[in-house]
């Protein structure tokens, strides 16, 4: 049976540096959670005045949080492997960091902030020290710096340790921040809230709680202090997004999708990776392929025996079961160069000083809707759409000025051709009723609408197909945007004539957030049904990586939560 194991530590008080007022408080939640909420084998906990820890193999170690006492314990603890590839083991770090020299230091109680190399704990050296338990797979959950603006200590992150999955509170430029309100760290509070989730959207894989973090964070963090905070999150290999961390939370599609990636790493010859896939499987499901599996890995260690041939699939889910989606759409012509769209109508609407609203027919048509990428982007099924006209671009801030009377954007001093952002799903609603006080009825588009306009008639992950290295020349995202949006229009459109599809902002939809296709509308309309408050978002960002990108990625924020990576543009049907 797959162990979880945990480090917990938490420092409110420091020599050298400002105290802080949630960290410990924090520690001891997520101790507790470990413990009692999902079970853990072990958890060592150190924090101020916490009691000793006992030791098998000398005296006690003392758990006070200065550099001396843990770096007796990462030593003595991690002197040889104790646990095995299908565990787990979780790092958890509420406390002051710094980027010092191009390197992540966590901040025991005593250091000196002007050389954290001294005694500071960098996170390069925590990470040798917790891949020597031996475990399959290492978490680190790191809430630093916990300041507030006033300090010179800024989050930190930047750092990429393959293998590891990393959750960081904040990106290396910015600050973590506390919530007085919720007697927490912003960070800490949407963790525990991942973990605790019951029912269809808990956050039984690594992938979806990073999704949770990545959505929740930045909106508490505007809701209650007016401020940005993005979390950093690292998944390497990304197979690991599918790693189930929550057994009793999975479903038999986290199951399958795991077991998928198992067989994946099986065929690409990494076996140390497939065992920790078919270890968890083994104990999420008590599968007995993936106990063969497990014995067929331990013949090919020693140089004999093969992967299967073919990977076999469960219930049409898997890879080699899923026929590829098909584009039925009257006006696809078939061409040399494959499915293209005739020339469509397009009209522009004057908002008034020479700012006009460009919008593009989009013929109806039925396609396949989703993508077996993901659990929420699943089943893949059949939709029909109406012809509607979609905006061109995002709604940009001078288009939103020239209607509300006003720019709530973060960039704003960057340029009035960028998207707005900084606007909540009611926000984007009340924009769409004023406009339409004209002659012309605007709202939002579905997420059936948004997909079939992203596609453009295309069965890959992007419209342009199926190589991410192509992704700069149609998308502002992590890896080109420098943090920041751009103005619409400078990338290349899809099939249609749209552009930022891929990138620069998300977008919000009209449907109610679901956390899979399961009985969702299949004649392109809104999925307006169910008491969530929580919206569809769709696109990527200029803060999403390539995965987030894909035509079929979703995402979702609550009705009334902000940030400066989402924005909207307007259907009328």
């Amino acid at each position: 049976m797959a162990q979880n194991w945990g480090l917990v530590i938490g420092i409110n008080k420091y020599k050298n540096l400002r105290s802080l007022d949630y960290a410990q408080r924090d520690a001891e939640l997520v101790r507790d959670f470990f413990l009692h909420g999902l079970g853990f084998a072990r958890v060592d906990y150190f924090a101020e005045n916490a009691p000793p820890i006992e030791s098998k193999n000398g005296s006690p170690i003392s758990a006070e949080p200065t550099f001396e006492d843990l770096d007796n314990f990462l030593d003595r603890r991690f002197s040889k492997p104790f646990l095995g590839a299908g565990d787990t083991f979780w790092f958890f770090f509420a406390g002051h960091g710094k980027r010092f020299k191009e390197r992540d230091y966590l901040l025991p109680s005593g250091v000196n902030p002007n050389n954290p190399d001294r005694a500071g704990l960098a996170v390069s050296y925590i990470v040798e020290k917790l891949q020597n338990s031996g475990a399959g797979n290492i978490i680190l959950l790191i809430d630093a710096c916990r300041n507030d603006s006033s300090r010179d200590g800024l989050g930190i992150g930047g750092e990429i340790h393959q293998g590891v999955i990393r959750l960081f509170s904040c990106a290396p430029n910015q600050i973590s921040y506390k919530i007085d309100e919720l007697k927490h760290g912003a960070f800490t509070y949407a963790l525990l809230q991942g973990l605790r989730i019951q029912g269809e959207n808990n956050c039984a894989t690594v992938g979806r709680l990073a999704e949770h973090i990545k959505v929740q964070v930045p909106y508490l963090v505007e809701r209650y202090k007016g401020q940005k905070q993005h979390p950093i999150l690292g998944i390497e290999p990304d197979s690991k997004k599918d790693l189930i961390i929550l057994p009793r939370q999975a479903t038999p599609d986290d199951v399958a999708k795991l077991r998928l990636a198992a067989y994946d790493a099986e065929h690409d010859g990494d076996l140390d990776l497939a065992e920790e896939y078919w270890i968890r499987v083994f104990a999420v499901s008590s599968d007995r392929k993936a106990l063969e599996a497990i014995k067929r890995l331990d013949r090919q260690k020693l140089g004999y025996g093969s992967p299967p041939s073919i990977p076999p699939v469960d219930s049409g889910k898997g890879r080699a079961a899923v026929e590829p989606p098909v584009i039925s759409n009257p006006v696809m012509q078939v061409g040399a160069q494959g499915l293209r769209p005739e020339v469509l109508a397009a009209y522009s609407e004057d908002l008034g000083n020479g700012i006009n609203l460009e919008m593009v027919c989009i013929s109806g048509g039925t396609f396949q809707m989703g993508s077996t990428e993901s659990s929420s982007e699943q089943p893949v099924h059949e939709v029909t759409i109406q012809p509607f006209y979609l905006g061109k671009y995002p709604i940009t801030q001078e288009q939103y000025q020239a209607v509300m009377g006003s720019n709530p954007s973060y960039f704003k001093d960057k340029g009035e051709k960028r998207p707005v952002e900084n606007v909540s799903w009611d926000d984007a609603v009340k924009f769409c009723e004023k406009l339409s006080q004209n002659d012309k009825k605007y709202r939002l588009p579905s997420e059936a609408e948004w997909e079939y306009a992203c596609r453009a008639g295309t069965q890959t992950k992007y419209y342009f197909g199926d190589d991410e290295s192509k992704l700069k020349d149609y998308a502002w995202y992590r890896e080109n945007s420098g943090d920041t949006t751009h103005p619409v229009g400078e990338k290349k459109p899809n099939a249609f004539g749209l552009y930022d599809m891929h990138g620069n902002v998300g977008e919000w939809c009209s449907d109610r957030w679901h956390a899979n296709y399961n009985n969702a509308p299949t004649d392109g309309s809104s999925w307006e049904t169910g008491t969530v408050n929580n919206y569809a978002l769709r696109g990527g960002s200029w803060d999403y990586g390539v995965i987030k990108c894909r035509s079929a990625n979703r995402n979702r924020l609550n009705a009334y939560g902000r940030n400066d990576f989402t924005s909207f543009r307007l259907v009328v049907a």
